[in-house]
């Protein structure tokens, strides 16, 4: 069963988008796993995603979401999978397919010294860093562009590559749509819109040290008589981190 823990607001249906690519991405890293060339452990970092949203009204809430998954290895670095969530019921919520850079732990804890922190424990008393956004610091519209801002505390990043405190790639993609649905709702002053999703294409370039800022910009790619494209980019230290194009029907309420 994939549970529902993050609450949707302007998006229809019981689960948003980027939860499901976060519930379906990790299920598809375990699907990898089942398969890699020899037992050592492995980390596995999502580096693109493809979402096609299968529902064309509002998914049904049958007491949570079933996700099926396949997955491989290219070679012995690349590791992909091929997902799909339904209801409990049956009914096609979404298809997603995920690529991942795969690390052995000698190869993760070499790539990735400079995030290492020894000191910190894990907390199993923390708060579930994935029911609640990161809040969206210094939003402001320029044109048919938003900007924001969003840092990850390492207390935000429990549960993901423990002592390597880093933003979340699922946190950062939450981000970047709940950006876009400020921006939706900028164009349409006149009305408060609710929006359901059609498509994501996400690639992610680095991982983000805790602490450190990231800059978010969405911009409009106009509206079609059927559906409203919008791509996002995630930027940070000089470099972008992150990109992601995604395509949604609006409704009023």
């Amino acid at each position: 069963m994939v549970p529902v823990e993050l609450p949707a607001t302007d998006e229809l249906g019981p689960i948003t988008i980027a939860e499901a690519a976060r519930h379906t991405a990790i299920l598809g890293s375990c699907a990898a796993a089942s398969v890699a060339p020899d037992d050592r452990r492995r980390y596995y970092l999502a580096t693109h995603c493809d979402i096609t949203w299968l529902a064309t009204t509002p998914p049904a809430d049958d007491d949570g979401f079933i996700g099926y998954a396949t997955g491989g290895f290219r070679d012995p670095r690349k590791a992909y999978a091929r997902t799909t969530l339904t209801t409990t019921t049956g009914r096609p919520v979404a298809r997603v397919d995920v690529d991942y850079a795969a690390f052995t732990e000698e190869a993760f804890s070499k790539v990735f010294a400079h995030l290492h922190r020894p000191d910190l424990t894990p907390d199993p008393q923390a708060n579930n860093p994935y029911t609640t956004g990161l809040p969206l610091h210094r939003l402001k519209r320029d044109g048919d562009t938003m900007c924001a801002e969003v840092r990850a505390a390492p207390g935000d990043c429990t549960g993901h590559f423990d002592n390597y405190p880093a933003l979340p790639v699922a946190v950062l993609g939450e981000s970047m749509t709940r950006l876009t649905s400020h921006l939706l709702d900028n164009e349409n002053r006149t009305q408060s819109l609710r929006w359901l999703p059609r498509g994501l294409t996400f690639d992610a370039r680095r991982l983000v040290p805790a602490g450190e800022t990231v800059r978010l910009r969405a911009r409009s790619l106009g509206p079609s008589p059927v559906e409203h494209g919008f791509h996002v980019s995630a930027g940070s230290a000089d470099d972008t981190v992150a990109e992601m194009t995604m395509w949604l029907s609006p409704t009023s309420h």
